[in-house]
């Protein structure tokens, strides 16, 4: 089932309680949707290969195309 969080400017202690919920959602293999400037994206674990199935689903993606894969450190 579909949850929704809101994430406001503020205090970075209020903010704990979301990204943790969220981080959990990521290692449970779910996929996240998160709005940008521009649009949404969706998040998920990258070494969670159902978890990018879902998104290739949901994307309408053909066999072959690849999903863009962001690395926090290079370490």
């Amino acid at each position: 089932m579909a949850q929704k969080f809101e994430i406001k400017q503020g205090p970075r202690a209020k903010l704990t309680p979301v990204i943790t919920k969220c981080v959990e959602l990521l290692r449970d293999g779910k996929v996240l949707v998160m709005p940008l400037e521009n649009g949404y994206v969706f998040v998920c674990d990258a070494f969670n290969h159902a978890a990018v199935q879902r998104i290739h689903i949901l994307r309408g993606d053909e066999d072959g195309v690849a999903c863009q894969v962001l690395v926090g450190s290079s370490l």
